[in-house]
């Protein structure tokens, strides 16, 4: 137990440090790249999005969680994976291809055409690293993938963000996102020791697919849901509008993304390796509910608190429409890796079938939401997602509770407990930050002030996740 406590820590903080590091880079990229170019230019790669995430969906087709499950893998099987990705690539680039030209017809525009068939490049190219990155992930070794990811970032933001300033407009964006994905995949296939063998197993295959098909029905579900937002706004109002709700969605995910990783890429194959030992899966589970919690809940809230400094200071006066659709898009991305964890746990114990079924019903709900508040406003539509989110939450806190020794009562109260210090605190920040005029000294005063609050209080009631956090850097540090 010691040595997997030790290589799961490992993998945490290097997941964290290459998540912090490379959102951190992603960041600073993004505040230049959104000064030169305009919110209808993120509009437009946003329209397309949807359809690029479809396709890695089908490329995946839930056999990465299907290999890192599976305990006696073979190289056949891993072989197998990988040429599965290769094809489906460059079956869905067809697709990808044949159908730009209706794209731009939906949108009326149509110089979306030629920028999806460019986007669609970045599946092709990904696929042929695919198996590599697995790899690592099995192995709970995230140091490599670290520096191929901040390496891969550096050197694609700096390309896009000379052509951001050289007049490229939505191009720059096009671009730094395909060349990301080809130094990604050079890099893997250079430092990985891994090599495919000529085999193609369909008994590996089938038994890969009953359990990963399932799991595809419930990514597509929810790469449809959460871009459904996008095609509508950008049908019903315009690339501008959905440039300022991206660009505050945008900011709202960045630290949930951040959680996000390294919760899906460490929680998942450590609870794996638990399966046989239902009470010792269970009490990792509720910590890392705990610890998810502690954790997001408190930048979230000062995120939303200072939302307006934080988009008027960092991306100008044009983008200054989009802080309220930051504000109340806190709170979903609040909770989104806790629906995560809700999900690994129902993976782990070979229930992908209760996954797809928790995602239709689920989405089934978002459509409705998004069905009433779609000819009110952008902003009922963020309404809309909080009140979906907070009932996804429920319900899937119900259904783990049937396969692991944590009752929904227990689960919910591990995230009312933080969530209700968040609120305290929230209040002080707006209180204090009010009667201040300037952006950026609201900022510099209103960040620390509320993580010194929040690790104040923490301390104070013997917090025993605060006491985690800190034995970790401790261990870390020596």
């Amino acid at each position: 137990m010691d040595g997997l406590k030790q290589r799961a820590i490992k993998g945490v903080t290097w997941n964290a440090i290459q998540s912090l590091t490379n959102k951190s880079i992603s960041f600073l990229f993004l505040i230049f790249m959104a000064r030169l170019l305009l919110p209808a230019d993120y509009g437009m790669v946003g329209m397309l999005a949807v359809f690029i995430a479809l396709a890695d969906a089908f490329v995946n087709c839930g056999f990465g969680q299907a290999i890192i499950r599976k305990q006696d893998r073979t190289q056949t099987d891993e072989s197998t994976v990988y040429y599965f990705s290769i094809t489906a690539s460059l079956i869905c680039y067809a697709i990808i291809y044949i159908i730009a030209p209706f794209v731009g017809d939906f949108y009326n525009m149509p110089e979306l055409s030629p920028l999806l068939r460019f986007l669609g490049l970045k599946i092709v190219i990904s696929s042929l690293s695919s198996m590599h990155v697995l790899r690592y992930s099995i192995e709970l070794n995230f140091k490599k993938p670290s520096i191929v990811k901040v390496c891969s970032n550096i050197l694609s933001g700096i390309i896009g963000l000379y052509l951001a300033f050289s007049g490229y407009g939505v191009w720059a964006l096009a671009i730094q996102q395909v060349l990301m994905a080809l130094f990604s995949t050079i890099l893997y296939i250079i430092i990985s020791n891994w090599q495919p063998i000529w085999v193609f197993s369909w008994s590996s295959f089938r038994e890969m697919f009953s359990f990963g098909s399932r799991l595809l029905g419930a990514n597509l579900l929810n790469i449809l849901y959460a871009n459904m937002s996008a095609i509508f706004i950008g049908k019903a109002y315009s690339s501008a509008d959905l440039g300022l709700y991206s660009k505050g969605q945008e900011m709202a995910s960045y630290p949930s993304d951040i959680l996000y990783g390294i919760v899906s890429a460490v929680s998942y194959p450590l609870l794996c390796t638990m399966q046989t030992d239902k009470n010792k899966m269970s009490m990792s589970y509720r910590q890392i509910i705990k610890i998810i919690s502690f954790i997001i809940f408190p930048v979230m809230t000062i995120v939303c608190v200072l939302s307006q400094p934080i988009i008027i200071t960092l991306f100008g006066e044009k983008w200054a429409s989009s802080y309220i659709y930051l504000a109340l898009l806190c709170y979903p991305y609040m909770l989104v890796p806790i629906c995560t964890a809700n999900f690994s746990i129902l993976q782990v114990v070979g229930r992908s079938d209760l996954v797809l079924k928790l995602e239709i019903i689920t989405k089934m709900m978002g459509v409705i939401m998004l069905i009433i508040t779609l000819p009110i406003s952008v902003t009922a539509m963020c309404w809309g997602t909080i009140v979906n989110v907070t009932l996804c939450v429920c319900i899937n806190t119900y259904y783990t509770s049937r396969f692991v020794n944590v009752t929904q009562k227990q689960q919910l109260f591990d995230l009312i407990k933080p969530f209700i210090s968040c609120i305290a605190i929230g209040a002080i920040i707006y209180v204090v930050t009010l009667i201040i005029d300037n952006n950026l000294i609201k900022l510099v005063i209103g960040v620390p002030l509320g993580l010194i609050l929040y690790a104040g209080w923490s301390a104070l009631i013997g917090s025993p996740e605060f006491k985690m956090c800190l034995d970790v850097v401790k261990q870390r540090h020596k």
